[in-house]
């Protein structure tokens, strides 16, 4: 879930601005009279912020040099060109007017905080505690420290906010932040309990509309999918085509229909009809940039159900392009291209995921591996050399997990067991000697004691009877009996056993 988490903010931060937003405050503006000759200080700043002859203009107009509203209107104006030396120079200026004028305090914490360096946001925060102890009833200082805090310690952002709380019980702003700042933390719990709290201020569906997309995101980590798809529906009604909104009704539905019992006709139609219309109403809707990796990886998992394979391949190929370092994606993209029958693609995209999840040695993920290059090979062509190639690659896998677990020192037979399915396929039509000795070694290995319980009979009877067709085929039909009688004890009704004592019982009353 972590990656989803990271995944769905990720977007939203791409989609509707940058990571470290700040409390607006109202920031004087620059009177119309002076916007021509401001204008020309940012022009020559720009050109050379060092120029000393704006600043001893400054000192020298009447009309602005003991401005402190024009002063700091002008610093904002640097401020925003980033002029930040400049900006905080004026704002020391007026700060030696007036110790307590808010906005200069707030111009010289803002400069600081642009400047988006570690040293820079501790006089940030330096400033803003000042701006805090000025007006300690005001929720804009608490908010701007806030956003100095909260990715650098956002317990401590939390303890400002709730010590705000306490003075602004009914200011829908607090909760809402508290829930970002936990959301933030991924604390599900604290971020679902506050950001409920702030839309009882707004019933209708109304407010923030970032804080929106936060809640409904929160909810789908929740996997409370019928509340985030509810959230959403309601919230798209005044913002139809949000992308954040319109993605988490996608993909909660898709999650929906997951879980909805095919069986239950009815209600799977309903489920099928809600994900059809939230996949049309977002899939190709956007500019290709808004889509992550978690929508195509939805994507794929929802054609996967509507038996589109060819599609879902299709989309998990996408996922795994956009998430390169994810093993997750290569091993949706191996499973879609096994439902195609891509076996050329679906092994390395297999072999890619062991790389990426540092599996390439895990007896457990090698096996499975193995049954990929099985699959492959059993559904080539009869005259496919590609088909002799997977039983050859194949047969070393299965060789390595046989050796892996010898070396475990736990009693194994499932290594020299799939050596022999896997050698089977050179011709099945008949049996061959290389997977006979194999499936012999098998049943010597099932006699332990640790394979005694009747789970392990479908082996045994399929190793007997592999056996018995092999010794049927050299005409050792005494032999053949005693493999086929030996199957049909764990399996009564195994089907070659049963034709194996049909051809002796045949060949014995002939030679009669």
């Amino acid at each position: 879930m972590k990656k989803t988490v990271i995944l769905l903010a990720a977007a939203a931060a791409m989609i509707f601005g940058g990571s470290k937003a700040q409390a607006q405050i109202e920031v004087p503006q620059v009177p119309a009279e002076l916007q021509e000759l401001v204008d020309g200080y940012v022009q020559t700043l720009m050109e050379n912020p060092a120029d000393e002859s704006v600043m001893k203009a400054i000192e020298k107009n009447k009309l602005i040099k003991k401005n402190k509203s024009a002063l700091v209107a002008i610093g904002y104006k640097f401020l925003d060109n980033k002029l930040f030396g400049n900006a905080i120079g004026l704002a020391k200026k007026v700060y030696e007017m007036d110790a307590t004028y808010l906005p200069a305090i707030y111009l010289e914490g803002d400069s600081w905080f642009k400047m988006a360096n570690n040293n820079a946001y501790g006089m940030a925060a330096t400033k803003y505690e000042e701006a805090k102890q000025v007006d300690p009833n005001s929720l804009d200082p608490y908010l701007k420290l806030v956003g100095v805090y909260r990715y650098i310690n956002p317990e401590y952002a939390i303890e400002l906010m709730e010590e705000i709380k306490q003075k602004k019980t009914d200011d829908p702003k607090i909760n809402q932040v508290l829930g970002t700042l936990y959301y933030q933390l991924d604390d599900t719990l604290h971020a679902r309990e506050y950001y409920n709290k702030y839309f009882e201020k707004f019933p209708d569906g109304q407010g923030d509309a970032t804080v929106q997309r936060e809640y409904v995101i929160i909810l789908f980590m929740a996997k409370d999918y019928e509340g985030a798809l509810a959230q959403a529906t309601k919230f798209l009604q005044t913002n139809p085509k949000d992308p954040v909104l319109n993605r988490i009704v996608f993909l909660s539905n898709v999650n929906l229909l997951a879980k909805t019992d095919e069986y239950e006709e009815a209600k799977y139609a309903a489920a099928q009809a809600a994900t059809k219309a939230a996949h049309d109403k977002f899939i190709g809707a956007y500019p290709d940039t808004v889509y992550q990796e978690i929508d195509y990886r939805y994507l794929g998992q929802y054609l996967t159900m509507e038996k589109d394979f060819p599609g879902a391949a299709k989309a998990y190929a996408k996922a795994a392009e956009l998430a390169p370092e994810d093993p997750a994606a290569q091993f949706n993209l191996s499973k879609a291209y096994e439902k195609t029958k891509e076996y050329d693609k679906a092994i390395p995209a297999y072999k890619e995921y062991m790389k990426l999840a540092q599996k390439e040695d895990d007896t457990n993920e090698l096996f499975k591996l193995g049954r990929v290059y099985f699959n492959a090979a059993n559904a080539s062509q009869a005259d496919s050399l590609k088909r002799i190639a997977f039983i050859k690659e194949g047969d070393a896998v299965y060789a390595k997990v046989d050796e892996d677990m010898k070396k475990s020192g736990e009693p194994s037979y499932l290594g020299i067991f799939w050596r022999s399915r896997i050698n089977q396929l050179v011709d099945r039509k008949h049996p061959n000697e290389v997977a006979t000795n194999y499936m012999k070694e098998t049943i010597e290995r099932l006699k332990d004691e640790k394979f005694k319980g009747e789970d392990y009979n479908p082996h045994r009877a399929q190793a007997y009877s592999y056996v018995a067709w092999f010794e049927m085929e050299k005409e050792n039909l005494a032999q053949a009996e005693v493999y086929a009688k030996e199957a049909l004890k764990y399996e009564e009704d195994n089907p070659l056993a049963s034709n194996v004592i049909k051809y002796v019982d045949l060949m014995k009353s002939i030679q009669k």
